[in-house]
């Protein structure tokens, strides 16, 4: 299966033999068919028989998800379905970690020698990453996102470039980025004057979302933090590659050594549902700490279960369950913006939109309208101005 855009290279890239892209060009046609036939397979299944089985049954539809997933587990075909997906997701990882084992003394050659010609690089070797992100390896990468093989490991950020990139079937662009070139289409759409003077990036992991704002920005300071080492490590290394100033450094987003008002933008990209029901008020609420006045918050994530019908919640209810992603359905159920107002952001300042993944089908403003390709394939931001 050919994908829509090709990886861009950069100083940290790894190197990848014939059979390495070959086992990489099987999982993603694979992961395609999950996708595609075996979900088509699944919604034809829901609608056809269990749908009206239960109906018929209960005298009643569905009322949440929870009793779909119940009538839909009973189902060999939708086991299968399920089996298979967990089995693509692991057979993604494994055709990126096999190569990276075999050249990794030469990764972390390369990253030790990018110094901090540009921006710079902090590791904190007392923080504690919080155990909502160590307890377990989410969406399955091998060590997890904290992976830390020693001084100097980059294996962590080296897994998560490309497996992400596979992971997404290329939909996020040549470098991984497209995420923030949406916040910052819609920033400059709706905010065209507003031109910040230092950015904070949350949850930044390999900074590919980080380094847009650089060359948006190109006035501003930009930093980007996350708990994992290794992910730091490769995201410094790789940004100095491309020629961006970004200065990384160890913190967690909860509680950060910034000083009060140290920024005009703080943005993060996938960190909500990747927290907990105790961590997400805490990292909103120093996102407020940290804004100057003026300044605005753009956190992008998946949008709200409210917002789709009973069969897609299901499939993404998966997440949690087959994808070692414990925070990803819960989040889906909270009021964010509740949580925003709670945490002193002016009601009349927070803003639920969602922007559409493709610039031609234009911004949805309704995110109830469930039929709508913009809501459908695009991500929601919480937005809290200052």
């Amino acid at each position: 299966m050919l994908l829509p855009t090709k990886q861009q290279s950069h100083g940290i890239t790894p190197s990848w033999s014939h059979d390495d892209r070959s086992r990489q060009a099987f999982q993603r046609t694979l992961r395609e068919g999950v996708i595609r036939k075996l979900g088509t397979g699944s919604r034809v299944l829901f609608d056809k028989k269990v749908k009206p089985r239960f109906e018929k049954n209960s005298g009643r539809p569905f009322e949440n998800r929870r009793e779909l997933k119940t009538e839909m587990l009973a189902e060999p075909y939708y086991q299968a379905h399920l089996s298979i997906q967990r089995a693509a997701q692991e057979l993604m990882w494994a055709s990126v970690t096999y190569s990276i084992e075999r050249q990794l003394t030469d990764l972390n050659a390369r990253a030790r020698q990018t110094g901090p010609t540009l921006g710079s690089l902090e590791i904190d070797l007392e923080l504690q990453p919080p155990r909502y992100i160590t307890s377990l390896d989410i969406h399955c990468q091998p060590g997890g996102y904290c992976l830390d093989l020693g001084d100097d490991d980059v294996s962590a950020g080296a897994i998560y470039d490309k497996g992400g990139y596979i992971y997404g079937s290329g939909q996020g662009g040549p470098l991984n980025d497209r995420s923030a070139e949406m916040v910052l289409r819609y920033l400059k759409r709706e905010w065209p004057e507003f031109k910040p003077n230092r950015v904070l990036d949350m949850g930044c992991a390999t900074g590919a979302n980080t380094v847009p704002y650089c060359n948006a920005y190109p006035d501003a300071e930009v930093h980007g933090i996350d708990v994992g080492a290794g992910l730091l490590r490769y995201g410094h290394a790789r940004a100095e590659s491309l020629g961006c100033a970004v200065h990384f450094s160890q913190q967690n987003a909860e509680k950060t050594k910034f000083a009060d008002k140290s920024f005009d933008l703080i943005v993060s990209c996938i960190l909500f549902h990747e927290t907990s029901t105790k961590a997400l008020p805490n990292i909103i609420a120093e996102s407020r700490r940290l804004l100057r006045p003026g300044g605005m918050m753009v956190h992008m994530d998946a949008g709200r279960f409210a917002d789709m019908d009973l069969f897609r919640q299901l499939i993404f209810d998966n997440e949690t369950y087959n994808n070692n992603e414990p925070f990803w359905s819960a989040f889906r159920e909270l009021d964010i913006e509740k949580l925003a107002i709670d945490a002193d952001f002016d009601a009349n300042k927070v803003i639920y939109h969602c922007e559409s993944f493709d610039p031609t089908e234009g911004p949805s403003r309704d995110p109830g309208n469930t039929e709508s390709k913009a809501v459908v394939r695009g991500f929601y931001m919480l937005v809290g101005r200052k």
